[in-house]
């Protein structure tokens, strides 16, 4: 195997312990999905996963040739894809109505050198697109996977407009933090960066779902797409173990539904497609790395990790798990916020103030509990219109440093540091854009929280698979029959660089996951 794609040690940690004792259910989605216990009273069925048995000797309650196991993004791709190619296909879908963590997201997909950025004058391609995730999507993420993303993207936005998604509007030529209403594309990611610049041409790659403009406007479309194809979606139907032969290949997936335990055959192959283990606090706390935890997930409540549980019962390998996206934007209040600085609970301020949420959070929680934007009396009216409340006022730097605990000498360094920048209007420090790098002395000052407790979390760690989307055993193998696309799996993460980029691989892996899995 390649360096990039050997197991970290963390992954293998994992592994040996805490997903294999089970996954902990979370909020609403305990009463949708029951217990995560065995699929029998008696245990007979869930042990046909460890066991393996010989096809004839089970007893089916439904056969098909594809199971897929989540109906949001990437179930709704593979799905949709393995119709096309002329498989059956049977979708078991937790909730009473689809849509996972496709339908809460923000309305974005992030794609490069496509005909939607032609049109409206925007300079960009696969090359300069793949250049932008190399560099920030750092060395844990496999290259040639990006490689495939990069040259597909094109692909996958014509692919989006065939399921009917709807991406007219205008472009916002400034930082988007969600999907609006009437706007196609913005800057949803970290393109304008002093990194990123040294490799890629800035271009806006957020492409926005209209009409609703939040991740309705993917899910409603996809869910249209898929009922039109004909395959088959069992609701409230909550996958509990797979089913594996004397060979080890998988046959089938063990589910609780219709009242009771069923065995649903794949004469073809499994597709687990039921998200990441966001929703699962436990699990994510125990495997990040940080001085602080982050504070609350971006998720939906039945993403708690059941679809990784299952594959590693029957052996299957991990990659990441350490790797989830802590997010704290700035420029989400408003832009004219980025003039502020961003300080430590030592006084120092470390990053650029306009960068992308998911780079500054991760650096929140690795120095600590407490973090603060510091702002002076000319953006106090706009964080007011913004409902910001500052934790602490003060005349002076040195006493707004006693306020928040801050050790006043260490402050005073970093605003005078900061101002001399300002005088030359650069940021020699972190590279903030020059119009962000304005002086901090207007009395009196303003400290906003911005804490580990209000960062936001998504985990991007999962099942390891290869380029065609197989999931991957602890030793380096093909686990027969069994394919992982969306967030219960991990190719291009490292770091997450931009949003939209989890639609980008829902859609991505989904599509490989069903056209391969139909291959068959």
């Amino acid at each position: 195997m390649k360096e990039r794609d050997m197991v970290h040690p963390t992954d293998r940690e994992l592994s040996r312990r805490s997903f294999l004792k089970g996954t902990v259910l979370a909020g609403a989605g305990v009463g949708a999905m029951g217990a995560l216990a065995a699929c029998a009273p008696s245990g007979a069925k869930d042990d046909l996963a460890s066991t393996g048995v010989a096809a004839d000797s089970v007893t089916w309650d439904k056969e098909t040739d594809i199971v897929v196991v989540g109906f949001g993004g990437a179930g709704s791709a593979a799905a949709i894809e393995a119709r096309k190619a002329g498989a059956e296909v049977v979708i078991l879908e937790a909730s009473s109505v689809g849509g996972g963590s496709t339908a809460l997201n923000g309305g974005l997909i992030y794609l490069g050198g496509t005909p939607l950025q032609k049109e409206h004058g925007i300079e960009d391609s696969a090359e300069n697109f793949l250049n932008y995730m190399m560099q920030m999507a750092g060395p844990s993420a496999n290259v040639d996977a990006l490689k495939l993303i990069a040259e597909q993207s094109e692909d996958i936005y014509n692919w989006c407009l065939e399921q009917g998604i709807d991406f007219s509007g205008e472009v916002l030529e400034a930082h988007l933090p969600d999907g609006e209403e009437g706007i196609c594309l913005g800057y949803t990611g970290n393109e304008l960066s002093r990194e990123a610049q040294k490799v890629a041409t800035p271009a806006p790659r957020g492409h926005v779902a209209q009409p609703e403009a939040t991740g309705m406007g993917f899910f409603r479309p996809l869910k249209a797409a898929v009922e039109g194809s004909g395959a088959e979606v069992l609701y409230e139907a909550v996958a509990t173990s797979l089913i594996t032969d004397e060979n080890g290949r998988v046959i089938g997936v063990c589910a609780d539904y219709d009242g009771g335990s069923k065995n649903v055959k794949a004469n073809k192959a499994v597709i687990l497609a039921g998200g990441g283990f966001t929703s699962n606090e436990e699990k994510v706390r125990d495997h990040l790395p940080y001085k602080a935890n982050p504070g609350w997930p971006v998720t939906n409540p039945n993403e708690d990790g059941s679809c990784i549980q299952m594959a590693q019962k029957i052996g299957a390998d991990l990659k990441g798990m350490s790797e989830t996206q802590i997010g704290f934007s700035v420029y989400t209040i408003n832009d004219r916020a980025c003039e502020g600085i961003l300080v430590d609970e030592n006084g120092l301020r470390f990053t650029a103030e306009d960068e992308y949420g998911a780079f500054i959070g991760k650096r929140i929680v690795q120095r600590g509990e407490h973090a603060y934007l510091i702002v002076g009396n000319n953006l106090k009216s706009i964080m007011d219109e913004a409902e910001q409340t500052p934790v602490a006022e003060g005349a002076t730097i040195q006493e707004l440093a006693a306020a928040i605990s801050v050790d006043a000498d260490s402050l005073a360094h970093t605003v005078a540091t900061y101002n001399d920048m300002a005088e030359g209007g650069i940021d020699f420090q972190f590279g903030k854009e020059p119009k962000h790098v304005v002086a901090l002395n207007e009395a009196p000052f303003y400290a906003y929280d911005a804490s580990a407790e209000n960062t936001y979390y998504m985990t991007q760690g999962g099942l390891r698979v290869d380029l065609d989307l197989h999931v991957i055993d602890s030793e380096g193998a093909v686990i027969p029959g069994l394919y992982a696309a969306g967030l219960c799996s991990n190719l291009i993460f490292g770091q997450y660089f931009g949003s939209g980029s989890s639609m980008l691989w829902c859609f991505f892996s989904g599509r490989a996951a069903g056209t391969n899995a139909a291959a068959e």
